[in-house]
């Protein structure tokens, strides 16, 4: 199930297209109400968009980051060799 994004499993096999009663067998949960209103959250294509940038704006920085650790890396083993 961690396979799946752990907590996240029906929603993604939701958005996989994945009927309900199957997401309940796969998830084993006793009885589909479980499955429909606990563990499955349908996602609005308004916030996947609005992640979508989060997610591109975080990963710029920590590029960004990791190139001036690595400068900054450089520079200290150039100093001691």
């Amino acid at each position: 199930m961690d396979k799946l994004g752990g907590l996240h499993s029906a929603t993604t096999l939701y958005e996989l297209g994945v009927d309900g009663k199957t997401r309940q067998s796969i998830l084993r949960h006793a009885n589909i109400q479980i499955t429909e209103n606990i563990y499955t959250k349908p996602v609005a294509e308004v916030s996947k968009t609005a992640m979508a940038k989060v997610e591109r704006a975080f990963n710029t920085k920590l590029k960004a980051a990791r190139k001036k650790a690595t400068a900054r890396t450089k520079k200290a083993l150039e100093k001691r060799g």
